[in-house]
């Protein structure tokens, strides 16, 4: 898979042992962390190898952290971008 240039978000989920709704759930969740993160194209997105490497580190790290947690520090990580939170 990692030989890919690009993988689907199916293929990922079989590499994770995840549904591919989980994988579209973590992708929802980088896409609002970020400006341009797996765009879908005709209704395909095929994820860039950093894009998987991303939502890989999350799935990892979500058994430390809350999946909200873990999607701030692939961010952070990945694309150097720190995130503020507001807490209510």
């Amino acid at each position: 898979m990692w030989n890919n240039k690009n993988i689907t978000r199916l293929e990922l989920a079989h590499y994770l042992g995840l549904t591919e709704g989980q994988i579209n759930t973590i992708i929802s969740k980088l896409r609002k962390r970020l400006t341009q993160f797996a765009p879908s194209i005709s209704g395909v997105s095929r994820l860039k190898k950093h894009e998987a490497a991303a939502i890989e580190f999350v799935y990892i790290r979500m058994k430390e952290y809350s999946q909200d947690e873990a999607c701030d520090l692939a961010v952070e990580a990945f694309y150097q971008r720190r995130i503020t939170r507001v807490k209510n």
